[in-house]
C-alpha cells in the first residue's frame, strides 16, 4: 500500500546514489530538469495565445496576419517540441546512469562476505538475481521523473486555469471541478491495483524460477525422468500467474468505465458552456480554440498527476522487492558487527 513504509523504502534505495561522493554531477543534471519545467509552461502559454490569434485571423480572412501567426505558431510549437525532446533525453541519460550505479551497488553488497550464500541457505528472499536485473530500471524511472512531472503538470494546470478564467469563469469552474473529481476518482479506483501488481510480480518471478529450476538441474531431472513432476510444478506456477493477471484484467474494465465517463463529459460540456457566450457576441471565435486548448492541457496535466497513482502502483512492488534485499544486507551486516552464536571465539586460558 501507499504509506510511510513504502516511502521509507524508496528513500533507502535512492539515498546511496544521491549522497555518494560525486553526486553533485547528478544533482546538477536534476536541477536542469526541474528548472526546465517552468520554461515549458511558458512556451505552452505562448502557443495557446497564438492559436487564438491564428483562428481569429482565419475567421476574419486576413491573409497577411494568418501567415504571420502561422509562422509564429509553427516556430514556437517546434521550440516546445524540441524542448520536450531535450528534457526526455537528459532524463533518460540520468536514469540510465542511476540504474548502472545502483545495480553495481546492489551486486557488490550481494557478493560481499558471501551474502548470496546466506540468502540461498535461508530461502526467505525469492529470486534475488531477478530482482536486481528487472526491478531497478522501473524503480529508477519512477523516482527520477516524478518530481519534474509533478512540477511541470502543476504549472500547466494553473496556467490553463488562468487562461480559461480570463475567457469565461463558468468554464474555469467546470474544468476545476471536473479535474478534482477525475483525480479523486482515479486515486481510489487505482488503489487496489497496487496489491494486484505486487501479486503479479511475485507470481511471474515464481514462474521464472520454476522454469529456471529445470535448466539448473537438467542432469538430475533427466536421470530420474522427472519431466512429469517438473511440468506439474511449472503448470501450477503458470496457473497462479494467470489467475493474478485475470484479476487485474477484470478490474481494468471498471477503470475503463470510469475513464470513459469522464471522456464523454469533456467532449460535450465545454461546448455547451462556450457556445451561448459566443452567440451572444461576448467572445471571439478564436477564444473558443484558446479555451479548448487551455482546458485540454489543464485536463491532461490533471490526468498526468492522477496517473501518478497507477505509476506508483506499478513501481511499488519493484521498490519493495529491491528494498527487501537491501534490508537483508543491512540486517546481516548488523549481525556481523554485534557477533552471534555462529561465530568462533578464540580465547587463551591456562587449561581446557
Amino acid at each position: 500500500r501507499i504509506g510511510p513504509l513504502l516511502f521509507s523504502r524508496i528513500w533507502k534505495l535512492a539515498k546511496p546514489y544521491w549522497t555518494r561522493p560525486d553526486a553533485w554531477k547528478s544533482w546538477l543534471v536534476y536541477a536542469f530538469l526541474v528548472i526546465s519545467a517552468p520554461a515549458f509552461v511558458v512556451l505552452f502559454a505562448i502557443n495557446t495565445d497564438l492559436t487564438a490569434k491564428l483562428t481569429n485571423a482565419i475567421v476574419a480572412k486576413n491573409q497577411a496576419l494568418t501567415w504571420s501567426m502561422l509562422a509564429a505558431l509553427g516556430a514556437f510549437s517546434f521550440a516546445q517540441a524540441a524542448f520536450y525532446l531535450v528534457q526526455n533525453f537528459v532524463d533518460s541519460r540520468l536514469q540510465l546512469h542511476w540504474r548502472r550505479w545502483l545495480t553495481r551497488y546492489l551486486v557488490d553488497r550481494y557478493l560481499a562476505k558471501r551474502t548470496y550464500y546466506d540468502i540461498s541457505l535461508m530461502e526467505d528472499l525469492d529470486n534475488p538475481d531477478q530482482r536486481i536485473q528487472e526491478e531497478i530500471g522501473p524503480f529508477v524511472q519512477m523516482v527520477a521523473s516524478f518530481p519534474r512531472t509533478i512540477l511541470q503538470n502543476f504549472g500547466l494546470m494553473f496556467m490553463g486555469g488562468f487562461i480559461i478564467a480570463n475567457i469565461t469563469p463558468s468554464l474555469f469552474w467546470f474544468v476545476l471541478i471536473y479535474a478534482i473529481l477525475q483525480t479523486v476518482s482515479t486515486f481510489f479506483v487505482y488503489l487496489p491495483t497496487i496489491k494486484q501488481q505486487f501479486e503479479i510480480t511475485v507470481a511471474e518471478a515464481d514462474l521464472r524460477y520454476g522454469i529456471l529450476h529445470v535448466r539448473d538441474n537438467a542432469e538430475t531431472v533427466a536421470f530420474y525422468r522427472g519431466e512429469y513432476a517438473e511440468k506439474a510444478q511449472i503448470e501450477a506456477r503458470l496457473s497462479t500467474a494467470v489467475k493474478k493477471q485475470t484479476v487485474l484484467i477484470n478490474y481494468a474494465m471498471i477503470i475503463a468505465l470510469v475513464n470513459g465517463v469522464f471522456t464523454l463529459v469533456w467532449a460535450v460540456v465545454p461546448y455547451m458552456l462556450l457556445a451561448p457566450i459566443f452567440f451572444a457576441g461576448r467572445i471571439e471565435f478564436g477564444a473558443i480554440a484558446q479555451a479548448m486548448a487551455a482546458g485540454g492541457s489543464m485536463i491532461m496535466a490533471m490526468s498526468t498527476l492522477s496517473n501518478s497513482v497507477p505509476q506508483v502502483s506499478a513501481a511499488a512492488p519493484k521498490a519493495v522487492r529491491l528494498a527487501e534485499i537491501l534490508e537483508r544486507f543491512d540486517a546481516m551486516e548488523a549481525a556481523r558487527d554485534v557477533g552471534g552464536a555462529s561465530r568462533f571465539q578464540i580465547e587463551h586460558a591456562p587449561e581446557i
